[in-house]
């Protein structure tokens, strides 16, 4: 009877680790940003990276079959790359070769 309740423990403990190392990036970082939301927490930065990149910064989770991890940044807001770096204008040319600076 001792052995058949270690055996079911086992089994539970299997089933549970494999549904949650299984859990999508996406998926695992919209549930997290919702509770910090719900926390009232602004200004943070959630990224999944791989496992080796995570470094020194605080983890909020794994994904992707524990190759990846979610790190939490606070202070940092993500911007679209097209926002964070402002835009150029074309080179125009006007005919006359450009003189070079004078005193250098």
């Amino acid at each position: 009877m001792k052995s058949i309740k270690i055996i079911a423990a086992l089994s539970l403990l299997l089933a549970v680790g494999t549904a949650q190392a299984r859990k999508d990036c996406a998926e695992l970082q919209a549930e997290i940003d919702a509770q910090l939301q719900a926390k009232g927490v602004k200004n943070y930065t959630l990224e999944a990276v791989a496992t080796a990149d995570a470094g020194d910064r605080q983890i909020v989770g794994s994904c992707d079959g524990g190759s990846r991890k979610l790190v939490y940044t606070r202070g940092v807001v993500a911007t679209a790359p097209e926002a964070a770096a402002p835009a150029t204008e074309p080179a125009t040319s006007t005919g006359t070769p450009e003189t070079p600076l004078q005193n250098y």
